[in-house]
């Protein structure tokens, strides 16, 4: 539901902080895929923060980050 209402005005930015956190693997795909579609259909950025791995590595870019700082860009 959260995900319904932070999509309802057609932002141009959407910000998720652990999206698929609380999510099984196989929902956590299927997240991932309804926002990577969104992102290319009506050219939204995703801002997504998580520590999950393979999630952010079939993401287009990386930026990691340790006590504040970013560590890798």
């Amino acid at each position: 539901m959260a995900i319904a209402r932070s999509l309802i005005n057609d932002p141009l930015i959407i910000m998720g902080d652990e999206p698929t956190g609380n999510l099984d693997k196989k929902n956590g795909l299927i997240v991932f895929d309804i926002f990577k579609r969104m992102a290319e259909e009506y050219k939204q950025t995703l801002l997504i923060v998580t520590h999950n791995q393979s999630f952010a590595e079939s993401t287009h870019r990386i930026i990691e980050m340790e006590d504040g700082r970013i560590t890798r860009q």
